[in-house]
């Protein structure tokens, strides 16, 4: 069997050329010298299925061993060299396709981003079905044992409030079994909407117990999108990519010469979830389309979450923004609701401000942020307009997700396509008005509903979507070149939206719609598995019946994270006000570790219901580590052996104390009350 390898820093990727000619991936990681990959048996580089075309074997819902796959044969590989790293390119082909399996490196980051170009090279037009992005037969590891007793999937459920939940399953208690040499089994996960988050991430963990590595995967730059992990041949293999027909509703046709593109899947190894994301955290800062240094880790204040709740006013707006600027807030946000007199929801589209909601119009309260030395920002849910809305109904229907020939509603809102030029330069002349005549310096991309398969502009209906997606990200980023000084926030009911192909090119992402404290801390404890912390906007939000624990709760949930503040906080007396002030003061004299810090989690990614949970952010030997306690009145052990802790001390609050001790290689805490955290300094 013909063989070759490809090694970029630590990850190693090995390819085979089968008797038939096939290419296939025989290994990708970090551990190579460990496995021993002789047989390149159905381990193919990319799957691909044409509309009309048989798909082979007993396949049930599986995507494997598609219609062009087995007839692929190798053409060649080479090297590509880019500014900020290197590209491999398999190329294989037959009588009527060419596929092109790219692995994409980037300097500074371990690991690869995987993707799949098709292109029609017959002399007919085909449609496909289903193009795999990363194609990876054989991630089991026979030398370490049975996967079928050792195998798990780490799988990163996500749902409004309650979001990046991550929770770890043997393969067996997801119903894999090896009870044959194929499985009519898969462990699956997929997503069909303008809500690419709503239930999951679209991300995943593989281990096996014995291989000391873990394999990360994560689809980005698409709504909807699919990976599975089933049989064949008695091994395990993984397929991840976009939308496709059976699960999305999507066709792509190409004429001869035509080539289609995948979304891409960046793949990385560690050894456990620390290392793990911390090599995920590192791609996301090199492939990141803008200067974060540019924007720092600078507070922001929103009225809504715990304060004005979308219904704002001249008389509410100005003690909140004193506030904001005594707590050193950078950016003053005015929520849902600016722009209209009456329902927030009933009035979204056309983004004028509201004609007498604002005495002295919103231009007086802007200019009163300005005043106090921040940069105002604006709410605005440009994709969507409200049926209520006369404004919207006066459009044509052709500006809108269509579907049989009439528009698309959820939830009372007409979704807007992207695709439509018209729909472009209307969205354009908005933030050009927000900008540029009302001057905010930040804005916040919302969206709240959530537009089905897609829209018949497409040759099908997820081939709409998947246009007007493309579509929305050159908007988008036209938008941001335009205006290189204003902050872009990614909001999608809160984390529903929270995918890195888009967030490579945000500034910001508003984590959760969470509302209580308490209900924050697994959300803050693990968003960082989907962003970098720097991005990770945090709300903090004490009311006036917060007690001091509960305010400083509050700040420990962002304070190694980027400072959400909102709440009442014109209503609190001034030892808790302190209280925020410290919190804020507190993330900006850490900005440096957080910027350019990794994640630990002592005690495990955090579990909605845990008692109590702890989070850190690391860099050298700098390390900080928050604790939350929700539920516990016994004493909580939190062991540090892994990271050489020699002292611990408290970091905030300053003024409160916590009794704590570490003993040997665990910091123990004794808890005086449920619903208390703290930050401390582990010192080595």
């Amino acid at each position: 069997m013909e063989k070759f390898s490809y090694r970029c820093g630590a990850v190693t990727l090995q390819f085979g050329v089968s008797e038939e000619g096939c290419p296939c991936l025989l290994y990708a990681g970090t551990y190579p010298a460990a496995r021993r990959e002789e047989e390149a048996l159905g381990r193919y580089a990319a799957e691909v299925q044409l509309s009309g075309e048989n798909h082979g074997e007993h396949h049930f819902s599986k995507h494997y061993r598609s219609s062009e796959t087995p007839s692929l044969r190798y053409a060649g590989h080479r090297v590509q060299a880019h500014a900020d790293g290197e590209e491999l390119i398999v190329t294989s082909r037959n009588s009527r396709i060419t596929a092109e399996s790219h692995y994409r490196f980037f300097r500074g980051a371990e690991g690869f981003r995987a993707y799949t170009v098709v292109v029609n090279s017959g002399n007919s037009p085909i449609i496909l079905d289903y193009v795999s992005a990363f194609s990876y037969v054989g991630i089991d590891a026979p030398q370490a044992g049975n996967w079928q007793e050792d195998a798990f999937v780490w799988i990163p459920h996500n749902t409004w409030k309650a979001e990046c939940s991550w929770q770890r399953y043997p393969v067996k208690d997801l119903g894999l079994f090896c009870c044959a040499p194929f499985s009519a089994k898969r462990i699956a996960l997929t997503d069909t909407g303008t809500w690419s988050t709503k239930e999951y991430l679209p991300a995943g963990i593989f281990g096996q117990a014995g291989t000391g590595e873990l394999l990360f995967w994560e689809i980005e730059g698409t709504l909807s999108w699919e990976w599975e992990i089933s049989t064949v041949h008695s091994r395990l293999y993984l397929l991840a990519g976009g939308a496709n027909l059976q699960e999305s509703f999507w066709q792509k046709p190409l004429a001869p010469g035509e080539n289609y593109r995948t979304p891409e899947v960046f793949v990385t190894f560690g050894g456990d979830l620390d290392e793990l994301f911390a090599r995920v955290t590192d791609y996301r800062r090199v492939s990141r389309t803008y200067d974060e240094s540019a924007f720092g880790l600078a507070p922001v204040f929103n009225d809504y979450m715990n304060c004005l709740d979308t219904d704002p006013s001249t008389e509410k707006e100005l003690p909140l923004i004193e506030c904001a600027q005594r707590l050193g807030c950078k950016y003053y946000m005015i929520d849902a609701g600016w722009y209209t007199d009456g329902f927030w929801w009933d009035d979204t589209g056309e983004w004028r401000a509201a004609p007498t909601r604002f005495r002295g119009g919103l231009a007086f309260v802007l200019e009163e942020i300005r005043r106090r030395g921040m940069i105002p920002g604006l709410w605005v849910e440009i994709e969507v307009m409200s049926e209520a809305l006369p404004f919207a109904n006066a459009l044509p229907d052709g500006w809108f997700f269509r579907r049989n020939g009439r528009r698309v509603r959820d939830n009372g809102r007409y979704l807007l396509d992207f695709s439509v030029p018209a729909v472009r330069a209307f969205a354009d002349g908005v933030m050009d008005r927000l900008i540029g005549e009302y001057g905010a310096g930040y804005i916040k991309m919302d969206h709240n509903v959530n537009g089905g398969v897609g829209t018949e502009s497409g040759f099908s209906p997820g081939e709409g979507l998947e246009n007007h997606w493309h579509a929305f990200n050159r908007w988008i980023a036209g938008v941001m070149k335009r205006h290189p000084h204003v902050i872009f926030e990614n909001c999608a009911s809160g984390g529903c939206r929270m995918e890195y192909g888009l967030l490579r090119k945000y500034h910001l992402q508003s984590t959760s719609d969470q509302t209580h404290y308490a209900g924050y801390v697994s959300i803050a404890a693990n968003c960082v598995t989907a962003v970098t912390p720097e991005q990770a906007g945090v709300w903090t939000y004490p009311v006036a019946e917060d007690d001091t624990e509960a305010v400083v709760f509050n700040m420990v949930n962002a304070i190694l994270l980027h400072v959400y503040q909102s709440g009442r906080v014109d209503l609190l007396d001034e030892r808790r006000f302190s209280l925020v002030q410290e919190g804020i003061s507190v993330n900006q004299a850490l900005s440096e570790v957080i910027l350019k810090g990794h994640a630990f989690w002592p005690l495990g990614l955090a579990r909605f219901d845990d008692p109590y949970s702890a989070f850190g952010i690391a860099r050298g030997d700098e390390m900080y580590l928050c604790f939350w306690n929700k539920d516990n009145l016994s004493d909580a052990v939190v062991p540090l052996q892994k990271y050489g802790v020699r002292a611990v001390e408290q970091v905030y609050p300053s003024q409160i104390e916590t009794n704590m001790r570490l003993e040997g290689d665990n910091l123990l805490i004794f808890p005086h009350r449920k619903f208390f955290a703290r930050l401390f300094r582990l010192k080595k």
